[in-house]
This record gives structure tokens, sequence and C-alpha cells, in this order.
């Protein structure tokens, strides 16, 4: 944990080692850190709530840590300069917090192979800058979010592997950028809707 006592740290690299224990709750003591780059390693534990304190935080990449578990701190709103969220192959379970909305600079979330669960909240629909969604192979349950459709430059949406119900929502369509979407391997019903038609850029569907 001393090594949280560096206040001008601004990227800690630690990834692809063999490195066991939890994130130390004393994290959010690095107030300047812009990079938090843990994945690949034999890491445990939750994602302690300090890291809310971390207004300079772009890039959080801790996948690959299979024990890495609990849910996603509310708190994690509070990183409002995040880009990139990657918590993939983890077991990071319960819902996604709505405080998500919060993160307008988010690009990239990629939290698949894990063992998330509940609704997508509909506040994920305010992270404009959102580019890439990877939330399959978990338990994802309720429809998808017609709030979508405010994420004009989205471009990726991977939902495969859930258990999402209901129809494919119109708004889908307004995300003129997209190339991929994957939402095999759910429950959905009802029709395909038209408006994907306006989705000139799809490769794959």
């Amino acid at each position: 944990s001393e090594i949280c006592f560096l206040p001008k740290l601004q990227e800690l690299y630690l990834n692809s080692n063999r490195l066991e224990g939890s994130i130390p709750i004393e994290i959010g003591n690095l107030t300047s850190l812009g990079w938090l780059i843990l994945y690949d390693n034999q890491l445990s534990g939750s994602i302690p709530s300090t890291i809310g304190n971390l207004k300079n935080l772009a890039v959080i990449r801790a996948g690959g840590n299979k024990n890495l578990e609990g849910p996603l701190p509310l708190e994690l709103g509070n990183c409002t300069s995040l880009v990139l969220l990657g918590l993939a192959e983890t077991s990071i379970s319960g819902s996604l917090p709505s405080t998500i909305g919060n993160l307008k600079k988010l690009q990239t979330i990629a939290i698949y192979t894990a063992l998330l669960s509940g609704e997508i909240p509909p506040e994920i629909g305010n992270c404009t800058n959102l580019q890439g969604i990877y939330l399959y192979e978990n338990s994802l349950s309720g429809s998808i979010p017609s709030h979508l459709g405010n994420l004009k430059n989205l471009q990726n949406l991977f939902l495969w592997q859930n258990a999402l119900v209901g129809t494919i929502p119109h708004e889908l369509g307004k995300c003129t950028n997209l190339v991929v979407v994957d939402i095999s391997m759910n429950s959905l019903t009802g029709s395909i809707p038209e408006s994907l038609g306006n989705l000139r850029n799809l490769q794959e569907l």
C-alpha cells in the first residue's frame, strides 16, 4: 500500500505479472494518476470505492484477473476523466451502476466474460462519446435501453450471450456509425425494426 503515497504518480503499469492480493484502498491517494494498468495478474478482492477520488484517471485496465470480484463501486462515476474502462475476464458481479452516466468522456467499456447481472442502466445513454460497448458473456437482464440511441459515436455493440429480453429498440437506428451489432444468444422478441436500415456503416448484425 506504500506505493499509494506517491502524489505525483501519473502512470502505474503492473500488468502481465503474477501479482496477488487486493487493490489497496489507499489507491485513492494517487490523485495525479491517469493510467492504472493491472491486467493479467492474479489480483483478488473488490475494486475499492476510494477509486472515485481519482479525478484524472483516464484508463483502467484490470482484465484477466479472474478473482477480482464484487460490484463496481458507485464512486466510479466520480472518475469523470475516464476514457477506457476495461475489466474483462474477471468475476466482477452485480449491476452496472447508474453513476456510469457521469462518465461523459468514456469511449470504451469492456466488461465481458464476467458476472454482471441486472439491467443495463438507461444512464449509459449519457456517455455520448462511447464508441465500443463490450458486455458480452454476462447475465445481464431486462431490455436493451432505448437510450442507446443517444450514442451517435457508437461503432461496436457487443451484448451477445446474456439474458436480455424484449424488443430491439428502434432508437438503435439513430446510431449511424455502428459497424457491428451482436446481440445474439439472448431472449429477444418481436421484429427487427425498420430503423436499422439507417445504419449505412453496418457490416455485421
